[in-house]
Formats: C-alpha cells, structure tokens, sequence
C-alpha cells in the first residue's frame, strides 16, 4: 500500500492503472487535445462538452414553509461548433514554428518562393535594447525593464 500524503491521498503504486483522465490523455485522439485546450483555456472539460448547467430556486410562503421549487435549465456555453473551432485553432497553434507560420507548409521546398522577409523597426524593442546596452554593466539582479509609451 502507498504511503499517505497531504489530505490523505495515496501516491500511485507501481503497477496500478493510471488515473483515469491521465489514461484518456496519453491514450486516446480525441481527449488529448481537448485536455490541451480546456486546461490551457482555464474552463471544465464538462462545461466545454456540453454540460447544461441547472439552477434550482426554492419557494417559500409567508410562513416559511417550503412550497414548491423551479428548475432553470441553461443552454450550453460550447456547441459542437464553438468546440470544433476552438480544438481546430488551438491544432494550428501547435503546428506553428517559432517564424510565426505553420511547419507543415514552410518545410515543403516547393512553398520556398512564398516566403520573404519584410523588414521594419520597432520603436519600443529600439528603446529597450538601447537601455539594455546601457545597462549591462550596472545591472542589478532582478532588474526588469519594461518599455512605455509617453502621452
């Protein structure tokens, strides 16, 4: 048997099944992405898949008996095309390379004349390497700088 831990849990034991959700993740096509994007998102994987959410209101007479109570049934937050959008979106994201546009594209040799270079400056990233050049001598640990914009 494991070894209790805070709040009484048991650490998994060599051997056992892995949890559930941890099982789903690693195992299955479709709920790794969906674990992806409603973890990152911060929202309940329920509420993503469609969960209605219910409130329930009591009713009470002057004399505060209990009478009767009403059900409120909302709509979903995500239909199936808010969830697709949003797992097709977050599947595009993951392709990206760090140049901004999507590696399945930019590492095929026949899409090599589509790509340029534009070139620009960007004032505030101007401003802060100028003040990191500054700096670099008399910079104290931890020091951050954060660049600005004057009105």
């Amino acid at each position: 048997m494991g070894t209790p831990v805070v709040g009484g849990l048991q650490p998994q034991r060599d051997g056992d099944a892995p949890p559930k959700i941890a099982g789903r993740y690693r195992t299955s096509p479709s709920e790794r992405p969906i674990l992806g994007f409603v973890g990152r998102v911060g929202i309940p994987r329920s509420v993503f898949l469609g969960r209605q959410r219910r409130s329930v209101t009591e009713h009470y007479d002057p004399d505060g008996n209990l009478t009767g109570y009403s059900v409120t049934t909302s709509d979903p937050e995500w239909l199936p095309d808010d969830q697709n959008a949003a797992l097709e979106y977050d599947a595009e994201q993951s392709v990206l390379h760090s140049c901004g546009h999507p590696l399945d594209e930019t590492s095929n040799p026949e899409n090599a004349p589509a790509y340029f270079v534009e070139r620009f400056t960007c004032a505030a990233c101007a401003a802060l390497e100028r003040a990191e050049e500054n700096d670099r001598k008399e910079r104290l640990p931890g020091q951050r700088r954060r660049v600005r914009k004057r009105i």
